[in-house]
């Protein structure tokens, strides 16, 4: 008895599937780019470390005479700090986009924001 081939699929499942394949590569996409974000925060650790724990988890002191002074820090590299930021929120958009399958980025937001202040200062 021969094999039956199972019918081609009309136009709207052809549709389906190609919407599929295009979800999947965005997902795989977007998984590449959180692997990526990933790397940059390993590469990085030490800096934030650092940061925490010279600036925020305690704070050194040095006795002068009869008295104890804090001592200075060097201060974060700012520049890293502000790319962090940045980095932290792509990771938010590609979550948002990943978990609830759709993009939801800051753009938005910013628009928003700048009519906001053009209306507050009259601009």
């Amino acid at each position: 008895m021969a094999k039956q081939r199972a019918p081609a699929p009309g136009k709207k499942g052809e549709q389906l599937l190609n919407g599929l394949r295009l979800r999947r590569q965005a997902f795989d996409q977007d998984l590449l780019e959180l692997e990526k974000e990933w790397k940059w925060f390993t590469k990085h650790r030490d800096k934030f470390k650092n940061l925490r724990d010279r600036k925020l988890a305690h704070v050194d002191v040095a006795k002068a005479g009869q008295a104890y002074e804090l001592k200075q820090a060097p201060g974060p590299e700012w520049k890293v700090v502000k790319e962090a930021v940045r980095r932290l929120i792509r990771i938010v958009e590609l979550l948002l986009t990943i978990l609830h399958k759709k993009d939801e980025g800051f753009d938005q937001f910013v628009e928003l924001a700048r009519r906001d202040a053009q209306d507050f200062w009259e601009i």
